[in-house]
């Protein structure tokens, strides 16, 4: 029960930032050979200074499974963008980092990719 209405309430707050297209930067890596890329997602009302975090994605990627062939903020995950939504209903900068796209591994890697190799 709990969890059913905190799905809900995650919902009805990330819901009005959904819509909203996160914006694309870009910006090098450490090894100052890989140009990354980020998708900002921002407050309604950006102020000033505002608190930020830095979203990480697992070995599945940025991107939803359905986004065939097309890696852009259109085809962000549905579970990054409500957290990147959550993060700016809340007053917070939210980055999203992909750190797979830039080196040539945009669909991410499946659980066995230590034997089999990346998804195509």
């Amino acid at each position: 029960m709990q969890l059913a209405k905190l799905a809900f309430m995650v919902t009805a707050v990330a819901s009005p930032a959904l819509a909203q297209d996160a914006e694309r930067v870009s910006f090098p890596s450490a090894d100052g050979q890989t140009t990354l890329v980020g998708y900002v997602f921002m407050p309604a009302a950006p102020s000033g200074r505002m608190p930020a975090v830095v979203m990480m994605h697992g070995r599945a990627g940025a991107y939803s499974s359905a986004a065939k062939g097309r890696y852009d903020a259109s085809t962000i995950s549905q579970r990054h963008r409500m957290w990147g939504a959550l993060w700016a209903a809340n007053g917070y900068v939210a980055v999203l980092v992909d750190g797979f796209g830039p080196r040539g591994y945009p669909a991410g890697f499946r659980a066995s990719a230590m034997r089999t190799g990346p998804m195509s």
